[in-house]
């Protein structure tokens, strides 16, 4: 019997992906770090569920970190100005609890 295939781990990668490149493209450097003190640094309990049976094994992320990672990408690629969204992130971070 070999590993047990993983289903979800590429999604939940393109998506951090995602939301790192958007980040850095806009030049959101403490946010960045604020992202990943406040949230990426949790046990991944926090971040994901998971599942698995006989034959794999299926990773998700919690929906609350989801949604907040989906918002913080689409606002780091949003053209409004620099600082409105850099607050946004911030707010959002807070707001959704982390």
């Amino acid at each position: 019997m070999g590993p047990v295939p993983v289903r979800g781990k590429a999604e939940i990668k393109a998506l951090a992906d995602q939301v790192f490149s958007a980040m850095q493209d806009a030049e959101f450097t403490d946010e960045l770090g604020l992202l990943h003190e406040r949230v990426f640094s949790l046990d991944p309990q926090a971040l994901f569920d998971t599942t698995v049976s006989v034959n794999e094994s299926v990773w998700t992320l919690k929906p609350m970190v989801e949604l907040l990672l989906l918002h913080i990408r689409d606002v780091a690629i949003s053209t409004r100005p620099a600082r409105e969204r850099q607050v946004e992130i911030r707010w959002v971070i807070e707001a959704a609890g982390f």
